[in-house]
């Protein structure tokens, strides 16, 4: 979160001399709505009692910086106190609010996620609530989507979230479709992660301009979230919350109907419309598993005209380049025209005239996609970089991010852009753009662009992308290794393999080898991996089947977001950072065994940290041979928890010739899986090193 320091020195003073530091005292379940001054931030901390933003909680006496122009509202349940200083445009105090109602909503979808994951074998009552909210424009949808989130976030579950209002853009820039899981209650200042969203371009501000196009795009992000959800149960359980637009009559309605049965919504909440909550009823009777559900629009909503909507717009797109608090530096780079392919979708006669019928006329295709020549047109155009491999793959693609232009060269045939990583456009890319427009300051939408790109030096290596099935059935093996050599050879500043929610991705015995081009690279695992149930199916190279993940000869390796088994790091790999990983069955994170046939290696700045064992065989466990001369240096564990099958849970077994050294071990605590037995013990050869604070089982080499 956006947490500051403590106040230093003495308060702020506003204009006119008046202390813009103050306090605001709250009732239990009242709210302190603000809207932040238009040029300067506000700071605002938790002085006493609890309250929270938006379904998020306030850590007590820690300062949050808001940025300007921010609206949002601080609720309380029990009463509080808050410190505010800086300047608002405008701040007061409400005590009805529709909260309650919210909160009683929450209470019933999460009975709606117990019930789901306590029925894994079966397809309809394991799946968990999918709620869709809807009104009209400014009626509070979004909070409302933020509130749920958070609150099924704080009880543990990982909703996730789906955008399809293209007109604000909840996730990411304007103009798409997204869809995340929200693993954490919603940060109050940043607002959604944007590490591993799932995007799809559309590319205006409404619907209208092109629906059929936005169907097909619904479809095909509801199909892919329905792929993951098939190979996860937790996920199926937690179930999903959508966002939609403002636009409820006509053809928007018709796009709600879609949208609700395309994602099989099973609750809808209408805000503050009788009308479209009566319609939705008298529609959906024919479906019993479907709730409608009509929920008081708050009084805190503030509604906007269509320049304030423009502006937010120009907003929220400038922050993916520069960051909420335009502290980020995007990178410059310059490509060749023979290097990009440009194209807009929709436009341009289905058929020829001379194929229709007599007297029919010829009707503009809403999916075709229709070539653009690069001229000076084009500057000031943000360009969305697409996963596509062809061009016939674009729709169906989703997006890997945005570049700005910022230059055309007629002459040498040159276009300079910015991103927000670094990196230059390989040679050939092939792209599709935005239609944003800079104009006196603001970014205006106009015509649609889209940026296909083959090679791009993307951040993120999805390993959908590579073909990953993701059931729990089919052998992704081949996927993540292409996946792995991609992101290996990245030229991206700190490229990450994304392994994504709410799939089941079977691996057999795989190696992922370096040393990579990058100094920094990330695995970022959030699915299940799991390896064939029975050994003897274990599809071993070399017929080695000792290990079955490994990551050898790797510097600055950063792996996070682990699923349910463990790590194995082997010869010549040093600065590995393994954090927040629930680990097990298997061996536990393992170092070794190293040193086989004589080789002279090292294994250093290995960092083990927020770590929970479930029933591994051992929890900690480093091996080098004997007559090795490899060199184990620098491991560092420190708050591991949970449980081991074994009695010994700590397993240090190094080379008498090359003992490992500077082993430190913190806040351990690895308890027996049966609780029929009695501690844990820990194994300890050849080693040096400290330990300090709880440590169970104690390391007797180890010192205190």
């Amino acid at each position: 979160m956006a947490y500051g320091g403590s106040a230093v020195g003495p308060p702020a003073v506003a204009l006119g001399g008046a202390p813009a530091t103050r306090q605001v005292k709250l009732e239990r379940e009242c709210e302190l709505r603000i809207e932040v001054a238009p040029d300067t931030p506000l700071r605002l901390r938790l002085l006493t009692g609890t309250a929270e933003i938006f379904g998020t909680e306030i850590a007590p006496e820690i300062w949050l910086t808001f940025p300007p122009r921010l609206k949002f509202a601080v609720f309380t349940w029990y009463g509080a106190t808050i410190e505010m200083d800086g300047n608002t445009e405008t701040d007061y105090t409400a005590d009805e609010t529709p909260m309650i109602s919210y909160v009683n909503v929450h209470a019933v979808l999460e009975g709606r996620r117990n019930r789901a994951k306590a029925s894994p074998s079966d397809v309809d009552l394991s799946q968990g609530p999918r709620v869709i909210v809807v009104g009209p424009t400014d009626s509070g949808k979004s909070t409302l989507s933020r509130m749920l989130l958070s609150w099924a976030a704080k009880q543990g579950w990982k909703p996730t979230f789906v955008d399809l209002d293209i007109g604000q853009g909840s996730i990411t820039s304007p103009g798409c479709i997204a869809a995340t899981p929200i693993e954490m209650p919603i940060d109050p200042v940043e607002g959604i992660p944007l590490e591993m969203p799932l995007v799809y371009f559309y590319g205006h501000t409404t619907p209208s301009v092109n629906a059929d196009l936005y169907k097909v795009l619904v479809k095909e992000l509801a199909q892919i979230l329905e792929r993951q959800f098939s190979g996860n149960a937790e996920s199926r359980a937690a179930g999903m919350v959508i966002n939609t637009m403002g636009w409820i009559e006509g053809v928007g309605y018709e796009l709600l109907l879609q949208a609700i049965d395309t994602l099989n919504a099973n609750v809808v909440l209408v805000l503050g419309q009788e009308k479209l909550c009566s319609m939705l009823k008298d529609v959906l009777k024919s479906k019993p598993n479907v709730d409608v559900v009509k929920l008081q629009k708050s009084g805190g909503v503030v509604s906007r005209n269509v320049k304030v909507r423009q502006r937010a717009r120009s907003y929220r797109i400038r922050e993916y380049f520069y960051g909420i608090a335009n502290d980020l530096s995007p990178h410059s780079n310059i490509a060749n025209f023979n290097d990009l392919s440009v194209y807009k979708i929709g436009g341009g006669p289905q058929a020829p005239r001379s194929a229709l019928p007599i007297g029919a006329e010829p009707v503009a295709d809403p999916t075709r996609l229709v070539p653009v020549t690069i001229n000076r047109d084009l500057l000031h155009l943000i360009l969305a970089v697409s996963f596509a491999k062809e061009p016939d793959q674009i729709i169906s693609s989703n997006v890997a991010g945005f570049i700005y232009i910022t230059d055309i060269d007629i002459q040498r045939k040159k276009i300079t852009y910015i991103a927000p990583s670094a990196g230059e456009l390989p040679s050939r890319c092939k792209l599709c753009m935005i239609p944003v427009r800079m104009v006196q300051g603001v970014l205006r939408y106009e015509t649609l662009l889209i940026l296909l790109c083959d090679h791009f030096p993307r951040n993120t290596y999805n390993v959908f992308d590579f073909g990953a099935a993701a059931d729990g059935s089919t052998d992704d093996t081949q996927a993540f290794e292409d996946a792995w050599k991609a992101m290996c050879w990245s030229r991206a500043a700190s490229p990450t393999l994304y392994v994504p929610y709410g799939g089941t991705f079977l691996l057999h015995p795989v190696i992922f080898s370096g040393p990579c081009h990058s100094k920094t690279i990330n695995v970022k695992i959030d699915g299940e991996l799991i390896a064939p149930r029975d050994p003897s199916k274990w599809k071993c190279k070399g017929n080695k089947c000792h290990q079955w993940i490994g990551f050898v000869n790797l510097n600055g390796l950063y792996i996070s977001g682990s699923g349910d088994d463990c790590i194995s790091i082997g010869d010549g790999s040093s600065y590995i950072n393994i954090s927040t990983i629930t680990c097990g069955p298997g061996h536990g994170i393992s170092i070794g065994s190293l040193g086989e046939k004589m080789k002279n290696e090292t294994v250093e700045h290995v960092y083990v940290s927020d770590v929970d064992f479930r029933g591994t065989s051992n929890g900690a466990r480093i091996k080098t041979w004997q007559t090795s001369a490899v060199q184990v240096s620098n491991v560092r564990y420190s708050q591991v928890y949970g449980t081991s099958r074994e009695d010994i849970a700590v397993k240090f077994a190094c080379s008498e010739s090359v003992p490992c050294r500077d082993i430190f071990m913190n806040d351990i605590n690895i308890q027996s899986a049966d609780q029929h037995t009695s501690k844990t013990m820990s194994f300890c050869q050849n080693v040096q090193g400290r330990q300090n604070g709880e440590v169970s089982p104690g390391v007797p080499c180890l010192t205190n």
